[in-house]
């Protein structure tokens, strides 16, 4: 699973050099998605987001509810947006 996050609307997800998986989702969010791109996940970035997801070939993209005392949004509008991407993408192929 590739960790992701929306930081000033923005998603991210660290670079491979930082140890996640070239997964496919996360290839095809890099190419679609103008907003996303890989930065290295800080602590402090994790905790100043407004949402964090996973995802993978397999699950799809999956909200994070929380990481340590900090709460996510669910249904952060940047969550659907990348969910409506792949499932366009996946549609139109």
């Amino acid at each position: 699973s590739d960790w992701s996050s929306d930081v000033c609307s923005s998603d991210l997800t660290p670079p491979l050099h930082c140890g996640v998986l070239a997964g496919t989702i996360r290839q095809r969010l890099l190419a679609l998605c103008k907003t996303c791109f890989e930065a290295e996940l800080t602590k402090a970035r994790l905790l100043e987001a407004e949402a964090m997801f996973v995802c993978n070939a397999l699950q799809g993209v999956q909200p994070i509810g929380s990481f340590e005392s900090k709460v996510y949004a669910l249904e952060h509008p940047l969550i659907r947006l990348v969910k409506e991407i792949l499932e366009k993408d996946s549609s139109d192929n």
